[in-house]
C-alpha cells in the first residue's frame, strides 16, 4: 500500500528532525516536555 510508505517517510522526517532538535538541547528535561507536548 502506497500510503503505508508515506507515511512511514512522514514519520521518519519528523523523527530526525526531532532527533536532530533533541540533539541541539541542554536540558534533558525538554525532552520530557517535548513528549507530552505531544
Amino acid at each position: 500500500n502506497q500510503y503505508i510508505g508515506v507515511f512511514s517517510n512522514y514519520v521518519l522526517s519528523i523523527y530526525k528532525n526531532w532527533f536532530n532538535h533533541y540533539m541541539q538541547m541542554s536540558h534533558p528535561g525538554d525532552l520530557v516536555k517535548i513528549i507530552f507536548t505531544f
